[in-house]
């Protein structure tokens, strides 16, 4: 099973700030959730957790690994997507900077906005393939049973848009899904 979480908030997140691949820490409020998500995630019984490299990830996994005695694996294709010149920008001021409906085509899982993204970020196809590189290595790790994820709100909507699952758009911090992978037909499902 996969346990899959967002990242405790930052102060930016609280300002709609678009973060992307810029290394925000966590605010006071974003330290607060690690406990609680500590507590969710304890009848998970997770072996091992995997991690973006960004700070935010780091230091809402860091005091897991501790509480629960289990190895960090830092991975940079658990990286938020790259947002290229609307990292730093206020979702508010979005499309007066990139043209109108700039945030509607970037949030949309329509196919026909998939080659859509800012300037000198990455595309959702380059996206996906970082999530499909990552999601297929896990499944070619056979001592991977119970397996905690903490990624980024944009990551984890793209994952679960590409398994077929119900996509959340806005995601909450500290957020938990729980996914079983089938490694034959890459089918998913999420666990109550």
């Amino acid at each position: 099973m996969l346990s899959v979480f967002r990242h405790g908030e930052t102060d930016w997140n609280a300002l709609s700030k678009l973060q992307g691949q810029l290394d925000v820490p966590l605010s006071v409020r974003g330290k607060q959730q690690v406990g609680i998500l500590s507590e969710a995630l304890l009848a998970d019984e997770i072996e091992s957790v995997y991690s973006s490299d960004l700070s935010r990830a780091k230091e809402t996994v860091l005091p897991l690994a501790e509480r629960f005695g289990i190895p960090i694996l830092f991975d940079p294709r658990l990286r938020e997507v790259h947002l290229g010149e609307a990292q730093g920008i206020h979702i508010a001021d979005i499309d007066s900077r990139f043209g109108a409906h700039s945030w509607s085509k970037w949030k949309s899982f329509d196919p026909l906005w998939d080659g859509f993204s800012f300037p000198n970020g990455e595309t959702k196809p380059e996206l996906d393939g970082r999530i499909f590189s990552f999601l297929k290595s896990i499944l070619q790790t056979p001592d991977q049973v119970r397996v905690g994820i903490c990624t980024h709100g944009y990551w984890i909507s793209r994952m679960l848009f590409l398994l077929n699952l119900q996509p959340k758009e806005d995601l909450r911090n500290c957020e938990v899904f729980r996914i079983r992978l089938d490694a034959k037909s890459f089918f998913a499902k999420t666990v109550p």
